[in-house]
């Protein structure tokens, strides 16, 4: 099968498991950096919202040669994990004191987001721009998010200039952000590979010594936000760049690692063009598309405290 018949014989095969009731759509989803994607969507009764089941990595699983039968099943299991029922009153979302609690702001690419940016409130930050989104925290999914778009700002009868200034107050406190050195999260996911593969750890603390050898003299620090999401938007918080500037009594460079985090290092004796050539080389050979901040470095100024384009 091809991918579009692949995505049809999906879409019937719930239309018959989860009967006449229910509403099986197909819709394409446009995310960051315009990537679009299509998702599953099953909508049971009265249910106004779904998680999304993105079908393009099923279809390479069932080209590698998984029976697309262990695939439905294995849809159906993530549905029923993780659909909303009864988690979220689709209420909330008509009133905005209530939801206006929950807003926050993060950063992605102006030029890569034309399309995506045409239907959301956004302000521009150099060649950058902040959008929103409202943290849906529910009994069984503590991370789920949703886009605020032009539509909801018309039901809620507010400004961006509001929105902006409310997602301002409550980001820094709903996502505080967290500075680690380098080598420190390179080894914890290093550590979680070995677990995830099995291998087992004789001689890790070893491999550990050297690795913090081998960095400890960089003074390169992650900058992400507690659930390590859309955490790149830290580097938007008053605090994090001009105590870490303090620290190391400089200007920052501000590496865009990804939408959810971003490296931070002195800006001495550091060639920025070397630097800029290492983003752009990262973001096409390590980083997804979709996760794509910008190719090129930053600089806090701390003089000016201001981030400018070095």
């Amino acid at each position: 099968m091809n991918y579009t018949d692949f995505a049809d014989y999906i879409k019937n095969c719930f239309r018959e498991i989860m009967g006449k009731d229910a509403r099986i759509n197909i819709i394409t989803i446009i995310g960051n950096n315009d990537c679009e994607r299509d998702a599953l969507v099953i909508l049971e009764g009265n249910q106004t919202m779904s998680p999304s089941i993105y079908l393009r990595d099923y279809y390479e699983e069932y080209k590698a040669g998984t029976p697309i039968g262990d695939i439905v099943s294995h849809i159906y299991t993530v549905y029923r994990r993780y659909k909303l029922q009864n988690d979220i009153n689709a209420e909330l979302f008509y009133d905005f004191e209530k939801i206006k609690k929950s807003i926050v702001y993060k950063l992605v690419n102006k030029e890569k987001n034309k399309k995506m940016l045409q239907s959301v409130p956004h302000f521009d930050f150099l060649d950058l721009s902040v959008v929103f989104y409202f943290l849906v925290n529910t009994g069984r999914i503590q991370n789920a998010t949703a886009m605020i778009r032009n539509e909801h700002l018309k039901m809620w009868n507010v400004s961006g200039d509001e929105i902006y200034n409310i997602a301002t107050e409550n980001t820094p406190k709903l996502l505080c952000y967290n500075i680690k050195p380098i080598d420190e999260v390179l080894w914890n996911y290093i550590e979680q590979c070995n677990e995830t593969e099995g291998y087992f750890a004789d001689g890790l603390s070893v491999q550990k010594e050297m690795f913090s050898q081998e960095n400890n003299d960089m003074q390169m620090y992650v900058l992400t936000n507690s659930f390590k999401m859309n955490g790149a938007a830290c580097m938007l918080y008053k605090e994090p760049l001009k105590l870490f500037s303090a620290k190391v009594d400089n200007d920052i460079y501000i590496i865009p690692s990804s939408v959810h985090e971003v490296i931070m290092l002195p800006a001495d004796d550091i060639c920025k063009n070397e630097l800029n050539t290492m983003v752009q080389q990262v973001n096409k050979e390590e980083v997804a598309e979709s996760d794509i901040l910008s190719d090129h470095i930053y600089m806090y100024d701390r003089e000016k405290e201001a981030i400018v384009i070095p």
